[in-house]
């Protein structure tokens, strides 16, 4: 499982947790895709995403 600290419209900070473990950073834009690398799940352009961690569930 993928944890993404964000930054919300509202300049509050929250954790989103994804059913993946992949991800890639492209120019500061954190891009989250499926496990199988089909597809993506969510992005977050930069600025916005402040860390991501695997986590255990």
């Amino acid at each position: 499982m993928l944890e993404v600290i964000v930054r919300s419209h509202d300049g509050k900070v929250k954790p989103l947790r994804f059913d993946t473990v992949v991800v890639q950073v492209i120019d500061g834009a954190l891009v989250v895709l499926r496990n199988d690398h089909s597809s993506f799940i969510a992005g977050f352009a930069p600025g916005q995403w402040l860390h991501f961690q695997v986590v255990e569930e």
